[in-house]
């Protein structure tokens, strides 16, 4: 029975519900290209109950030869993936670290997974267009030097290596091989953030006196170092440097630290308090 009439006469009611439907699968295919077109730019977004560091940043640029990807976890170098391709509108990139992201579009922007190297676990991830907020910026002075840092919150870093964050103060006492002298020198770490391969990322803080150890106690005026070093965890200790300097330090007490320390010059021991 025909009950449906258009200007050239009536209508199949089971013709016109299949160009309805072929008219939504038309419309759905260009709202998936649009939405494809749309990659380039910024994308930001958190990867779902991972231990390290959650925030990523996805960097798209095509053109017609080429599309070439950025991916940044927040606070470490950019990374240009070995592989990025786009198909269908499902991107698809291997990380300079061999981890595999698999994305596509959907309602709040993008949404797939993050796979670790070595099938060593598989995490939800989705990304938007909003930039992820920047965290507080604290200020404090140490040895004498003025010191700008930002800690991760603590539920971010994983639970066996808390115990290490925060503001550390102390001394270093040691001896220069050159002039074969004791002394003293004011030092602190501000451990700000540890990601689940136990890297450690800290800021160094070396005072701007250099006081001799004995009778005399003299002191001499030195250049103030401020600068980020970067370590492991290792064990029960964090081991720490930059170029030739070194540092170890394990945990003396509930909120003391200490350890041996090396460069070119010399060794040392410090000895630091949680602040």
């Amino acid at each position: 029975m025909f009950d449906v009439h258009d200007k050239w006469g009536p209508v199949d009611p089971l013709t016109k519900r299949v160009a309805t439907l072929l008219a939504a699968i038309g419309l759905c295919m260009l709202t998936t290209a649009a939405v494809a077109q749309d990659l380039r730019g910024k994308w930001y977004g958190l990867i779902e109950n991972y231990g390290g560091e959650r925030r990523r940043v996805l960097g798209v640029t095509q053109t017609d030869k080429a599309l070439t990807c950025t991916w940044d976890e927040v606070g470490t170098s950019v990374d240009y993936p070995a592989k990025c391709t786009l198909h269908d509108g499902v991107l698809d990139l291997v990380t300079g670290a061999n981890n595999k992201v698999h994305l596509r579009p959907s309602a709040v922007g993008l949404t797939g997974t993050f796979t670790l190297t070595g099938n060593r676990g598989t995490y939800q991830i989705s990304m938007d267009r909003t930039p992820h907020a920047v965290p507080p910026k604290s200020q404090t002075t140490l040895c004498r030097q003025k010191v700008s840092y930002s800690l991760t919150p603590s539920l971010e870093v994983p639970a066996e290596f808390r115990k290490y964050l925060g503001v550390w103060s102390g001394d270093q006492r040691g001896t220069q091989a050159g002039y074969n002298v004791d002394y003293e020198l004011c030092v602190a770490f501000v451990i700000e953030r540890i990601t689940a391969d136990g890297t450690v990322h800290t800021i160094r803080v070396g005072g701007d006196s250099f006081r001799l150890s004995g009778s005399t106690g003299n002191s001499f005026s030195v250049k103030p170092d401020v600068s980020a070093w970067r370590g492991k965890v290792a064990g029960e200790s964090l081991r720490l440097g930059r170029g030739k300097y070194l540092q170890e330090l394990h945990l003396s007490g509930s909120d003391t630290m200490e350890g041996a320390y090396s460069d070119p010059n010399g060794t040392a021991v410090a000895r630091l308090r949680r602040q």
